[in-house]
């Protein structure tokens, strides 16, 4: 009678490990994901411009360089130039390069706007295209302390000006 009471305690102990796994395989299965509430984006007043705003500022920006160019570009440059690259920077720093002669760029000049006014661009400094890198000539060098950010160049088939990076 020892030996069955053992069986029926075994059995009985499998049974009720059965039963355990099929509660808990029974409630992971059925069990539904419950819903999550995604908080909606906040109004932070942040005044970070969007990115399209910038380059439509930026566009604006080079059409009145490009229009105020000549009196921007040293004397000896006046009669034969083309803007082929212009870099914004921060600070309200912009680099513009251009090709004396329809020849390769081998000038640049850095602006700023004082303001962020955009009838009022001053000329920082000249740049020749030196042998590995531009070397100021006149005026006050200001890469390293606002270096180059944003590249636009002139599609010429296009007729526009299109950011590169």
């Amino acid at each position: 009678m020892k030996h069955n009471m053992q069986l029926d305690r075994r059995s009985l102990s499998y049974v009720m490990l059965a039963g355990i796994i099929a509660v808990v395989a029974w409630m992971l299965l059925s069990a539904r994901p419950a819903p999550v509430s995604v908080p909606e984006p906040v109004d932070s007043g942040s005044s970070e411009p969007e990115p399209l705003a910038v380059a439509d500022d930026n566009i604006r920006t080079i059409s009145e360089i490009l229009s105020r160019l000549p009196q921007l570009v040293p004397t000896e440059d006046k009669d034969a130039y083309a803007a082929t690259s212009i870099w914004f920077a921060s600070g309200g720093y912009i680099y513009v390069e251009y090709a004396r002669a329809s020849g390769a760029p081998d000038r640049m000049i850095a602006l700023r706007e004082p303001d962020g006014a955009l009838d009022s661009f001053e000329r920082i400094a000249v740049y020749y295209a030196g042998e590995n890198d531009w070397e100021a000539v006149d005026g006050q060098d200001m890469r390293f302390a606002y270096p180059p950010r944003e590249l636009y160049k002139l599609n010429e088939p296009a007729a526009r000006w299109e950011k590169q990076n």
